[in-house]
């Protein structure tokens, strides 16, 4: 059985914060309004990290996941950013381990999906991640409350080099407008100031107002490494992270959502262990916004009905839903029911980076997935279906779904992803 078990952390130091001025230009004082907060401001203070190369992912993810951990844990240990790599890049299609891969991680590159499967399949000081929410679609005020309750987001902007210049002179960014593009660069919100001047970007912006952005690029890149991005700045994938210490094991098959299988009506997927020990929660990935998904858990393999649970999450992302009551568990199923299609590993697939010149020449990334028979299930035409069955992706439609709107990536074509559903994305949290 292929199974992921929570592992030890190990900490390092990070480029610490100097004390921060927070950015005052000229004679406005940010947050002295009343329409503004700052995670700084209010004491929670995660050090600036200095990225090596395309590390930006990683560095924003642990930043944002730090803050949660201060903010609702107390816990300000800071989070290893070359172990939160490679956990996020732990296959290898060689030996035949599941997961994303490179040749050269420092170049490789990545997003918050890699973020939230490493960090809710792993220890990460102590806590594991629980929930993940694509807020792209959500309001200003909501990205409010997100931050000033749980910690700051992760977003994803379109670099453009005149507004990196602006952010070493001013400590300012705007590109009105932006559309996204595959080469991007992630970054951590912190805070915001409904007040702040429009004239103070340039292009001034439209009306007045901002973010508080914590880069990866050391304390000499802005003001000590934060800057200001307009609300005219299109803020693509947002992502917010919450993490418990409530489990202790994660157990699962897939290695990262890639796909989405679809059949007609509902799409049930499930997932069969054999592992002792009591369970608290499952965890997956919604496909859509508004989605209730329902958790079914059956004794041996589709056993006995032990117990079911439904829940509704606004919107998509990765989820867990606790259950009334532990349950001891040795061998059992664990049924999904999504309403717009199931969330699956997808097939495999390299990528040679080398048409990028410089550098990139001879880095390979890929991701590399499997299953084994006995694994995971979907219902068709009125019964469960082993997913490792040859042909099986002819019984059912594949959608780019995922990954055209999760995070607000697209890194797949359709037929990349249709050759094989591999595993079913379900995770298994148990409890001490």
């Amino acid at each position: 059985m292929k199974k992921k078990i929570i592992s030890s952390i190990v900490i390092t130091s990070l480029m610490l914060l100097n004390s921060c001025s927070l950015l005052q230009k000229g004679p406005y004082e940010p947050f002295k309004s009343g329409h503004g907060f700052s995670l700084i401001e209010e004491g929670y203070s995660v050090p600036v990290t200095a990225q090596s190369d395309a590390l930006c992912w990683a560095c924003s993810g642990a930043t944002a996941m730090q803050y949660n951990l201060m903010l609702t844990r107390g816990i300000d240990d800071e989070i290893d950013i070359d172990y939160l790599s490679l956990l996020a890049f732990s296959g290898d299609a060689e030996s035949g381990t599941e997961g994303n891969y490179s040749n050269n991680l420092q170049l490789a590159g990545g997003h918050q999906i890699m973020v939230i499967e490493a960090a809710s399949s792993h220890d990460i000081n102590g806590c594991i991640l629980v929930e993940a929410d694509d807020l792209s679609s959500a309001d200003t005020e909501v990205l409010q409350d997100r931050i000033r309750n749980n910690g700051a987001l992760t977003a994803l902007i379109v670099p453009d080099s005149d507004q990196f210049e602006s952010i070493q002179e001013n400590a300012t960014y705007n590109v009105p407008n932006a559309e996204f593009r595959l080469t991007h660069h992630m970054v951590t919100v912190v805070g915001w100031d409904d007040d702040y001047p429009a004239d103070t970007f340039d292009p001034p912006a439209a009306s007045n107002g901002a973010w508080l952005i914590q880069d990866s690029q050391g304390t000499d890149f802005g003001d000590e490494g934060f800057y200001w991005i307009s609300y005219d700045t299109p803020l693509y994938g947002v992502c917010d992270y919450i993490l418990s210490d409530e489990y202790t094991e994660v157990l699962s098959y897939e290695a990262g959502v890639q796909a989405v299988a679809v059949t007609e009506g509902e799409t049930a997927v499930a997932n069969v262990f054999d592992h002792e020990g009591t369970i608290g929660a499952i965890g997956t990935y919604t496909t859509g916004s508004d989605q209730t998904l329902t958790v079914e858990i059956y004794d041996g393999e589709f056993g006995d009905l032990i117990c079911t649970k439904e829940q509704t999450f606004e919107y998509i992302g990765y989820h867990t839903i606790e259950l009334d009551e532990p349950i001891d568990v040795g061998r059992y199923t664990v049924v999904v029911r999504f309403p717009e299609g199931a969330p699956v590993e997808g097939s495999s697939i390299e990528t040679d980076l080398s048409p990028l010149g410089g550098d990139y020449v001879g880095t390979v990334r890929g991701f590399y997935a499997s299953i084994e028979e006995g694994q995971s299930y979907i219902y068709l035409d009125g019964e469960w279906v082993d997913m490792s069955t040859d042909g099986i992706a002819d019984q059912m439609d594949f959608s780019c779904e995922t990954r055209e709107t999760l995070m607000g990536l697209t890194y797949r074509d359709r037929a990349t992803i249709t050759e094989a559903p591999n595993n079913a994305c379900i995770k298994v949290l148990y409890i001490a």
